[in-house]
């Protein structure tokens, strides 16, 4: 599992991630809805 480039990436591919920033509840709501609406085909 150590050697699993999926669990643990390589430090390229480390140093290229990031993550979301907290949104307000407003914006995160839209967002929700527009992915759920791509999801559902509608």
């Amino acid at each position: 599992m150590r050697d699993n480039p999926g669990i643990y990436p390589p430090a390229d591919v480390r140093a290229k991630l990031f993550t979301l920033k907290v949104q307000e509840p407003k914006i995160d709501r839209v967002r929700t809805r527009a992915w759920t609406k791509v999801k559902s085909g509608k």
